[in-house]
C-alpha cells in the first residue's frame, strides 16, 4: 500500500467502553512511528511495474484512524461465520453493510478493522488463530474453488478481524500470546492482545500487493527455519527487547502516553525480525528446535538452524526464562528425551502444550503441581511412564490431558472440580476438558470429579 492508509474500526458488541476504545484508537493514532512500522517504511519495502523496471514507489509512512462506526445490537448474532450462517463471511457482510447505510467510506486506501467484544466469539477464534486478515477479492476466489454460492460480491475492500479472547471464557488468552495474560500494559488484557493482532495484520497488508491477494511478494529466504512466510507473519510473538512496566507487565513501544507488547516486523535486508532481540542462550539452537513459535530466543537462536536434539533430557536452561507464561514444545527425535523437574521454577506458567512426541519419555514433572497459575497442561501423544501427579490441588487448572500416553499408570485423585469446556472448535462443539484416554490410569472407588475418559479400578 503506497499510498496513505486509512484504518476504519467496527466496534462489534454491545460491551465495547469509552475507556477500551481509547486504548485502541490512541494505538492506531501513533502506530506509524512505531519502531516495528518504521522497518516497513525505511527503504525496505516497495512496489515496482514489472521485474526488470528499477524505479521503487515504497510504501506508505503514513496510517491514520479514517472512521468508526458500532454494531451493539449484534446484527449477526454472538456466533459469527458458524457452519449455520447464511452469509459466505460475517466479517465481510458487517463491513459491507456499514458502507452501504453510510456509516463507513468505500475507501480503496482503507483497512476495515471488525473487533468483536467480551460476548461475541468467531468459529475457529482461539483454536488456530487470535486475528485475521481478509478481501473481497480472496473471498470471491475461495467462493469459487468451492462453489459456494452465498458470495454475492460487494465493495472491494481488506479486513482485519480482531475479538475480545477472554468470550472463550477466562483461560481465552492462552491461545493468544505467551505474555500478559492476566496483567498488560494498560490494564486490559482483552485490548492489549487484540491490538498486537491489528500490528501484525496491518503489517501484513501494508507489505503485500493488493492485485493478487493469495500472493505475499515479500518472503524470508528458505531454510530449515523459514518457510515462506510473509514478513510480519514471521515475526509472530517475537518481541524483541522489552521491559517492564509497574503493573509486572512487558512492553516493548510507547506512545501516546501509553505502554505497547507488539511483535517486530521481519527486515528484507539483513533477513531478521526487527527490532532485534541481543539477549539469547547459550544453547539457544537446542531450545528453540523444541520450542513452539509462539516462544521466541531471539535472531541468533531464530537463524542458527535446527541442532538435533539427539539423546539426552531437555537442557534445564529452558527454566530460565522465568516470565514465560506460555510454552509450547515438540519435535523432539525419537531418541529418549524427558522433562526436567526443574520447571517448578516457572511461577508465570499458565499453559504447558507438549504433544505427540514418541521420543519424550520419564514420568512428567512433579513440581508442575507447585505452579498456583498453571490452567492448561496438555500432554497427549507422547511416551510418559509413571503416576499421574497430583493436580487436584491446583487451583486454576481448568484443562489437562495426557491421552495416549499407553505407559501412564495408577490412579486419579478426587478434587478436580474446576475443569470447564474453554475453547470453542468450528463446529460450534467445544473439546474435552480432561482426557487420559489410552493409558492405564483408572478411578479409583470413592473417586469424585470428571471421568477424565477412565474407568473405574
Amino acid at each position: 500500500m503506497t499510498d496513505p492508509v486509512n484504518v476504519y474500526i467496527i466496534w462489534y458488541g454491545a460491551n465495547w467502553t469509552p475507556t477500551s476504545k481509547a486504548i485502541i484508537t490512541d494505538f492506531i493514532a501513533g502506530f506509524d512511528q512505531s519502531d516495528a512500522y518504521k522497518v516497513a517504511t525505511n527503504a525496505r519495502y516497495f512496489c515496482m511495474d514489472n521485474a526488470s523496471s528499477t524505479a521503487k514507489t515504497f510504501v506508505s509512512s503514513s496510517v491514520k484512524l479514517n472512521g468508526q462506526s458500532e454494531d451493539p445490537s449484534y446484527s449477526l448474532r454472538k456466533l459469527l461465520n458458524s457452519g449455520k450462517s447464511e452469509n459466505y463471511d460475517n466479517i465481510f457482510t458487517v463491513i459491507q453493510e456499514n458502507i452501504q447505510a453510510g456509516r463507513l467510506f468505500n475507501d480503496f486506501n482503507g483497512i476495515y478493522l471488525v473487533l468483536t467484544d467480551n460476548q461475541t466469539l468467531e468459529a475457529g477464534f482461539l483454536r488456530g488463530y487470535c486475528s485475521k486478515v481478509g478481501s473481497a477479492q480472496a473471498a470471491k476466489i475461495a467462493a469459487q474453488q468451492t462453489n459456494d454460492g452465498r458470495f454475492k460480491g460487494g465493495p472491494d475492500v481488506r479486513w482485519v478481524f480482531a475479538g475480545s479472547s477472554s468470550a472463550a471464557g477466562e483461560d481465552g488468552a492462552l491461545g493468544c500470546t505467551s505474555f500478559n495474560t492476566d496483567i498488560s500494559p494498560n490494564g486490559n488484557p482483552d485490548v492489549d492482545i487484540i491490538i498486537d493482532g491489528i500490528a501484525n495484520e496491518i503489517l501484513n497488508f501494508v507489505v503485500n500487493p493488493w492485485a493478487d491477494p493469495s500472493l505475499d511478494a515479500w518472503t524470508d529466504k528458505p531454510d530449515e527455519w523459514n518457510d515462506g512466510f510473509g514478513p510480519a507473519a514471521n515475526c509472530a510473538f517475537n518481541y524483541g527487547n522489552t521491559a517492564v512496566d509497574g503493573r509486572g507487565a512487558l512492553y516493548n513501544e510507547q506512545w501516546n502516553g501509553r505502554n505497547y507488547l507488539i511483535q517486530g516486523m521481519w527486515d528484507p535486508e539483513v533477513q531478521l525480525c526487527q527490532p532485534r532481540s541481543v539477549s539469547v542462550p547459550s544453547d539457544c539452537a537446542i531450545l528453540q528446535q523444541i520450542l513452539g513459535n509462539q516462544t521466541y530466543l531471539g535472531d541468533d537462536c531464530c537463524n542458527s538452524g535446527k541442532n538435533s536434539m539427539g539423546a539426552g533430557p531437555v537442557p534445564e536452561s529452558i527454566c530460565q526464562f522465568q516470565n514465560l507464561e506460555i510454552l509450547r514444545m515438540g519435535n523432539f527425535t525419537t531418541a529418549p528425551t524427558s522433562l526436567p523437574d526443574c520447571f517448578g521454577n516457572l511461577t508465570k506458567l499458565e499453559l504447558l502444550v507438549v504433544v505427540d512426541n514418541s521420543g519424550l519419555t520419564g514420568p512428567i514433572p512433579q513440581s508442575l503441581t507447585t505452579l498456583s497459575n498453571l490452567r492448561q497442561v496438555l500432554l497427549d501423544g507422547n511416551d510418559f511412564t509413571g503416576n499421574i501427579p497430583d493436580f487436584s490441588k491446583s487451583p486454576k487448572l481448568s484443562a489437562f490431558s495426557a491421552s495416549g500416553n499407553s505407559k501412564l499408570s495408577g490412579t486419579l485423585i478426587s478434587g478436580y472440580q474446576k475443569l470447564d469446556n474453554p475453547l470453542l472448535n468450528q463446529d460450534g462443539t467445544y473439546d474435552a476438558s480432561c482426557d487420559l484416554s489410552g493409558t492405564q490410569v483408572c478411578l479409583p472407588a470413592g473417586y469424585v470429579g470428571p471421568d477424565c475418559e477412565l474407568k473405574s479400578c
